[in-house]
């Protein structure tokens, strides 16, 4: 096994991966742009460096299998038309590999796209970015990713910026009334009762208008994590107990949610659009970590929907004054929410 060189500058050992690839070798080191012609899937365990100079471009596949992926310095090393796939050991991916401009005024869409393709098959599953500010026009997906801003901006003119979605399985109705201070539920569904393991969060939910006299159509849900199943007696125990109470008149319901693993830290999202419906940082079904960031909208900054135990440490700031405007919010069932922070704004800076 050994390492060589991918370039078609003179003097290199091969001036196309696949043919690399026919050689026995544990490193490739590309040294000039290589022009994908077809598809490439790597070896097993081999690593992969892209020299300063060094650019894989062409509208093909490159499959990593447990490839190690070495980048010798910031500058693009992949074209955003060229798509990776399979597994990739890499720590940290960073959105300039794929020749984000970090000026402010390119726009960085889909290089950040590029970026975060490749972080959720990396073994680090980080996007880290560097002190500046990036114009990303485009909604960017972010589950299970860690995004380490060392303080930068990122900033965009068109509508909503960071989103991450878990979701929730097929609800189930209860078999029994539970009753605020219960511990418990009751479900005959063996489906339901086969698919919770000990540490699973559940969501329940009520048809029953709370505060009827309110005018406004606000239906009871909470979150609760499983302690375990009695399946032959159709219970499921939480580790704390009920908050309100679920009748089987009022379709009281259980489902199972798959929660979405996202972290945030040292950074700033300003979006510069007066869109009431654009929203800066978008969370829903997630255990989210959120530290150090601050959020600019016009109405929503940051959105906390049915998430579970989540964290914020942040200033937000949002402008609308026609009775809309949040600035944190913790929404449907979010449970145990730990917010702390600088909330300024026109109305409804936490909510």
């Amino acid at each position: 096994l050994q390492e060589v060189t991918v370039s078609t500058r003179a003097g290199a050992d091969y001036s196309r991966i696949q043919d690399a690839l026919a050689d026995s070798v544990d490193t490739l080191r590309i040294e000039s742009e290589i022009v994908l012609t077809e598809s490439v899937i790597l070896p097993a365990g081999i690593t992969l460096i892209i020299g300063s100079h060094g650019i894989i471009t062409g509208a093909y596949t490159l499959t990593g299998n447990n490839t190690v992926l070495k980048a010798e310095g910031f500058n693009q090393i992949i074209s955003v038309s060229t798509i990776l796939a399979g597994s990739w050991i890499i720590p940290e991916v960073r959105p300039e590999w794929f020749a984000a401009a970090g000026d402010g005024v390119t726009d960085d869409n889909l290089p950040f796209q590029a970026a975060i393709r490749l972080a959720k098959i990396s073994s680090g599953k980080q996007l880290t970015l560097r002190n500046t500010t990036y114009l990303v026009n485009g909604e960017l997906r972010i589950e299970g990713l860690q995004i380490r801003g060392n303080h930068a901006m990122l900033t965009s003119d068109l509508g909503s910026l960071l989103k991450a979605m878990g979701s929730h399985g097929t609800y189930y109705a209860l078999s029994g009334n539970v009753y605020k201070g219960d511990s418990w539920v009751k479900v005959s569904d063996a489906t339901f009762l086969s698919s919770l393991s000990k540490g699973d969060v559940v969501k329940m939910m009520s048809d029953e208008i709370v505060q009827p006299a309110a005018m406004e159509s606000v239906r009871m849900g909470e979150m609760h994590e499983v302690r375990s199943v009695d399946a032959v007696n159709g219970m499921v125990y939480f580790n704390d107990f009920v908050n309100w109470n679920y009748l089987t008149s009022n379709n009281s319901r259980i489902a199972r949610v798959q929660l979405a693993d996202v972290a945030i830290k040292d950074l700033k999202v300003w979006l510069t659009i007066e869109d009431t419906t654009a929203v800066a940082v978008n969370l829903q079904y997630c255990r989210a970590w959120v530290d150090n960031v601050r959020i600019k909208a016009f109405t929503y900054c940051c959105m906390l929907d049915n998430c579970w135990k989540p964290y914020f440490r942040g200033q937000t700031f949002q402008s609308d004054q026609d009775g809309y405007g949040y600035g944190v919010c913790a929404s449907g069932a979010t449970m145990y929410a730990d917010i702390s922070g600088v909330l300024i704004g026109a109305r409804h800076c936490f909510t």
